[in-house]
């Protein structure tokens, strides 16, 4: 036996086992997807409705519950965030690979990829998942980036039956197939035939029993995790892998590892349609999305949001098919005769209840009396009440309530609905749950890739929470150092949840604008994170203009133009201080001065006044003394 021909032999082992491992989940996701898509009779029932020309409605609920839980999921979004995990990672690092992150599910759009995974899980309990591949940059260059493609079919990955992590993280390997047309095949590979794999698949589903059929054929991916051995080293404080020709470095320490090696074949039914292709990672990239589990019989169900909705659902489309069904025939009751009053006239009466004739002629049969209608079947409010229980049921199998839905309940206070739509919440959360669980695997992953596909240096875009986006340069040399080297560190991934930042912008921009009417100083001291938060065009330059006028110290700027525009008005308010004190000091002054001045002039005119007293006191002293003599002489 050939390599080939024992990797074939060895594939098809593997594809019988998964199959037959979840084939049950197939089957039941099947059911549950047709279910939700309308197809809610059992079909012994409604043939045999069908033959009695009997209503079969259907009144699919199921719909807007499904929305509901997708809805929820979209506008909360879960979020990948690296953080560092030891010495030789930093915050910086851990910010440029969010960032590199964000830009390749923005480039990948891998929203899509994420809501037809989760909107399959929700509907049919098994949703598939998406993968992760790189591809050239641009035809004309050599460097990869990294993206997240969508698996449209929840049914095209078949996974190692023995994996046991939820992400499936420890499978060995793993199956993604797609049908491709003959024509197409023939063009693509014209070397081959399309031939079907020899074994039993009597006991699988239809969907996934063959590999070729009239027009089509199967292509499946084949993913394996082989274990190896590789060795590492530590030179100059960091840990590389010792790759041949490196042996001679001055490796500080050196030992042998375990670790994977990921490879890609590509198969049909008969032949190695492409070789291996090593993945650089140590994981498949190939991420599941899951309902929750249940394990039943030493096996593992995955659960949709309907699957126990079913009952209560085909409930209320029989109650109220039989409510159409007797007020429809109300009109349509039957004729109570006998044979001699419609002797003649069988064409009239046998078209009574499909014609509006304007009357019906009869044969007057005096021991019969006329024709009269029977008493039609009327509508009791047992069949009433059993449609609406049925919808009670229907709600509470899924845990969503009229407040969750948007509707009027019997909740009366704002605390009584928000209570209720919470109980909606944590009933459908598991789902949520999974999918950050997935989202967070996927995150792992790229963690893993992203050093070795961006492995040079080179510029890359790297988008912020808000959207905002910044040219980074990694892996540059710069002396006997490298900036920004993404080789350098561990780092883990955690997954927030909550709503996305445009919603969280939205209501910050409303819990503002109150605060700030609340407390007027807010808004004098924060006018332009107020007005950058509204949804407005130009809120952005007109919180750019609020933020340069306000007061130097107050906000922290990053761009070197509005640093230099705010050290200059700085620098001017601190001379114009400088000349008002300087003013301040030389009016005090010239005042002190003049005080003296005044002081002085008063004091010389005391001294003065003084002199001129002591004058006038002299001459009149000498005046008294001159008629004091004349006296004596007289």
């Amino acid at each position: 036996m050939t390599k080939d021909e024992k990797l074939l032999s060895e594939a098809l082992k593997r594809f019988e086992a998964a199959q037959t491992a979840e084939q049950e989940n197939r089957d039941l996701a099947i059911e549950d997807f047709r279910f939700a898509a309308g197809e809610q009779w059992p079909s012994q029932i409604k043939d045999e409705r069908d033959r009695q020309n009997r209503p079969c409605l259907t009144f699919n609920r199921l719909p807007a519950f499904i929305r509901q839980v997708t809805g929820s999921a979209r506008q909360n979004k879960p979020a990948i965030k690296v953080i560092p995990v030891d010495s030789g990672s930093d915050i910086e690092l851990a910010e440029i690979y969010n960032g590199i992150i964000r830009n390749i599910e923005a480039q990948s759009r891998a929203e899509e990829a994420y809501m037809t995974a989760f909107e399959n899980a929700v509907t049919g309990g098994l949703g598939g998942g998406w993968r992760i591949c790189t591809e050239y940059s641009s035809d004309d260059s050599f460097e990869q980036d990294i993206r997240i493609k969508r698996i449209s079919n929840p049914f095209a990955i078949y996974w190692d039956n023995n994996a046991k992590d939820f992400d499936k993280s420890d499978a060995r390997w793993c199956f993604v197939s797609e049908w491709v047309s003959k024509e197409a095949f023939e063009a693509k590979y014209p070397n081959h035939t399309p031939t079907d794999w020899k074994g039993d698949y009597s006991r699988l589903n239809a969907s996934s029993r063959f590999w070729v059929n009239d027009d089509r054929v199967r292509l499946s991916e084949y993913w394996v995790k082989t274990p190896v051995k590789k060795t590492i080293g530590l030179l100059n404080g960091q840990t590389l892998e010792v790759k041949p020709g490196l042996e001679s470095l001055p490796w500080e320490m050196i030992r042998e590892v375990d670790s994977f090696k990921v490879e890609r074949y590509l198969l049909s039914g008969h032949a190695i349609l492409e070789a291996a292709k090593e993945f650089p990672s140590k994981w498949i990239p190939i991420i599941p999305c899951y309902g929750p589990e249940e394990w039943i019989d030493d096996r593992i169900r995955y659960v949709s949001l309907i699957r126990y909705a079913k009952d209560p659902m085909r409930m209320y489309n029989f109650w109220q098919s039989t409510i159409a069904e007797k007020i429809a025939m109300a009109p349509k009751s039957p004729w109570l005769v006998t044979p001699q009053m419609i002797a003649g006239l069988e064409g009239w009466w046998n078209k009574a209840n499909v014609d509006n004739a304007p009357y019906l002629p009869y044969n007057p049969d005096p021991a019969g009396g006329r024709p009269q209608r029977q008493e039609p079947a009327y509508v009791n409010a047992a069949e009433i009440q059993q449609s609406a229980q049925a919808v009670d049921d229907l709600k509470a199998t899924m845990g969503l309530y009229d407040a969750s839905l948007g509707n009027q309940g019997n909740e009366t206070s704002g605390r009584a609905i928000i209570a209720r739509q919470r109980e909606g919440d944590n009933a459908t959360f598991a789902w949520i749950d999974n999918l950050a669980r997935a989202i967070q695997h996927t995150g792992r992953i790229l963690v893993d890739l992203i050093p070795k596909i961006y492995d040079t240096q080179r510029v890359v875009r790297i988008l912020g929470e808000d959207g905002s986006q910044n040219m980074v340069e990694i892996n540059t040399v710069v002396g006997d150092t490298i900036v920004n080297d993404l080789s350098i560190g561990k780092y883990d991934v955690e997954v927030t949840t909550g709503p996305s930042y445009r919603t969280r912008r939205i209501e910050s921009a409303e819990s503002w604008l109150a605060l700030s009417q609340a407390m007027p100083q807010v808004g004098q001291v924060a006018s332009d994170v107020v007005v950058r938060n509204l949804d407005l065009p130009g809120s952005d330059e007109v919180a750019d203009r609020l933020k340069k006028a306000l007061p130097p110290g107050m906000v922290d700027v990053d761009d070197p133009e509005q640093q230099a525009m705010l050290q200059q008005q700085e620098q001017e308010m601190r001379q114009k201080q400088e000349i008002a004190e300087r003013l301040q000091i030389e009016t005090a002054l010239a005042d002190i001065q003049a005080k003296k001045a005044k002081a002085a002039k008063d004091l010389a005119d005391a001294e003065a006044q003084d002199i001129e007293n002591d004058a006038v006191q002299t001459g009149i002293s000498d005046i008294m003394e001159r008629i004091s003599g004349q006296t004596r002489l007289a």
